[in-house]
């Protein structure tokens, strides 16, 4: 009789039993094949549709070449109708509402370079305000007219400060050319992460 663990036939059933677990069935194997081309199939086609986000220099470049080399104007003037939504149970525009009407202005002053401010992010260049002041002198009412004079009053390496004048330049269909508000900001460059980074030289005026 043999000894337990050396039964030649309980060994004999134990190597089929085995064998027949690691043996991969022509249905089984195909069903693999097809999962796994057609998970490939999908990451190419996410792949296209959604290229992976550049970094370092080559997303420099990509910035570079999406930039034009010419810098803003200087200055500039914009307008603005006050909004009744912009003001107080008094008809008085609300303090707050300034601060939108200076990003108007510094907005559309970097336009005249050819650029909007969303290119500009699309490139990996962000500009967050890092101080801002608004001295209020006169009011300004519902419906006025206010002309935002804006300047570049300096730019560096990583940093570009504005000076502004909002004048009332229209009220109630008459015409007039009252400061209302004077106000500065300086704005901080940035990359995607938040980290500062040096800004374009033709944003500084430093191109040809």
């Amino acid at each position: 009789m043999a000894e337990p663990g050396n039964d030649p036939v309980a060994h004999h059933v134990r190597a089929r039993r085995s064998s027949v677990g690691s043996r991969c069935f022509p249905s089984a194997c195909s069903a693999s094949v097809r999962e796994t081309r057609r998970a490939e199939t999908q990451r190419a086609q996410r792949e296209a549709h959604y290229p992976p986000r550049m970094k370092g220099h080559a997303q420099r470049a990509h910035a570079a070449a999406a930039l034009p080399a010419i810098a803003p104007a200087r200055e500039g003037a914009f307008r603005v109708r006050v909004r009744y939504a912009e003001c107080d149970p008094m008809g008085v525009a609300h303090h707050a509402a300034y601060v939108a009407w200076l990003e108007v202005a510094r907005t559309e002053l970097l336009r005249t370079s050819g650029v909007a401010y969303a290119q500009l992010e699309a490139a990996g260049v962000f500009l967050v305000i890092v101080k801002l002041d608004v001295r209020y002198r006169r009011p300004i009412l519902y419906d006025d007219i206010v002309e935002v004079r804006v300047r570049i009053r300096d730019a560096g390496r990583v940093k570009i400060e504005h000076s502004y004048d909002l004048v009332v330049v229209e009220r109630a269909g008459a015409p007039r050319d009252e400061v209302a508000a004077v106000a500065g900001t300086t704005l901080a460059c940035v990359d995607r992460a938040g980290r500062v980074a040096e800004m374009p030289v033709w944003l500084r005026g430093e191109g040809p």
